[in-house]
């Protein structure tokens, strides 16, 4: 899916969209419906018609990829490696980023949703939900 990130303005800029991945397990395939709605489709990304990096001034060199996993709401805080609460800093305990309880789930079990960036500009999405 290639996201519109910047509008094209007749004379000034022209359109720049973003390479999106998702990831999720195949009994929520139809979900992607929802998401093709909102993003579009590019299609094969294999094809090189479709590959972002083949059309450097309509990409803006950014990837992203997002992970559903809804069975991550069953994780616990040790098996992510959180530290033990005696050995866990202030700002640990007051985050609740850390266990007393080996069954302890992450964030009691909810859902919840994890993202990062890295240097080279692919950002990462997980989200523990259906």
């Amino acid at each position: 899916m290639r996201p519109l990130v910047v509008v094209p303005v007749l004379g000034r800029t022209r359109e720049r969209r973003m390479e999106t991945r998702f990831i999720v397990p195949g009994s929520m395939v139809a979900n992607l419906d929802f998401v093709e709605g909102i993003f579009g489709n590019a299609g094969d990304p294999y094809l090189p018609e479709n590959d972002a990096a083949l059309d450097p001034l309509g990409w803006t060199g950014h990837t992203g990829l997002v992970v559903l996993a809804p069975h991550l709401t069953s994780v616990t805080k040790k098996a992510l490696g959180l530290p033990h609460q005696s050995v866990a800093t202030e700002r640990q305990v007051r985050d609740g980023m850390c266990w007393s309880d080996p069954a302890e789930r992450y964030n009691d079990g909810q859902a919840f949703k994890v993202c990062a960036r890295d240097e080279r500009g692919v950002m990462v999405t997980i989200i523990a939900d259906n």
